[in-house]
């Protein structure tokens, strides 16, 4: 957390004073820090990697059904690191798509695009499991 914060404020010059808010661009910030410290580490201890490997593996706490976990990590996990990263931003973290358009540095509508395909890819790996199809068509997510 400190290096984050030691890096936005080396990076302070860089933020768009138009934008209302500072927290996705804290987010790409966090992104990052955390993506240099995981290479870093791999490097360090001989780890190879693992694009499939997410860090996030609390997602089972989130689930209604244990008995769903499997199959929504599956279908997690069988989206593009793009897709995941968008959908895990915008379900997790509450960012809108403008937000994580900034926090990735690319347009509104491939963020929108990407939420979209990986919503469709959820639906239809839920099938009738209501709650993965609840995590997949949530609006704010």
């Amino acid at each position: 957390m400190g290096d984050v914060w030691l890096q936005a404020f080396r990076s302070r010059s860089s933020y768009n004073a138009d934008w209302s808010d500072a927290r996705p661009w804290l987010y790409g910030i966090a992104r990052n820090t955390l993506r240099t410290h995981w290479r870093r580490s791999r490097r360090t201890f001989n780890i190879p990697p693992d694009e499939s490997n997410d860090p996030w593996t609390v997602i089972d706490g989130q689930l209604d059904a244990v008995a769903e976990a499997d199959l929504l990590r599956h279908a997690i996990a069988e989206l593009t690191a793009a897709d995941r990263e968008v959908l895990l931003l915008a379900a997790w973290e509450d960012l809108s798509p403008s937000e994580i358009a900034i926090m990735l540095g690319v347009p509104p509508g491939t963020v929108r695009w990407r939420l979209h395909r990986a919503r469709s890819a959820l639906q239809r790996a839920a099938g009738s499991k209501t709650s993965i199809t609840r995590i997949a068509a949530t609006e704010g997510a």
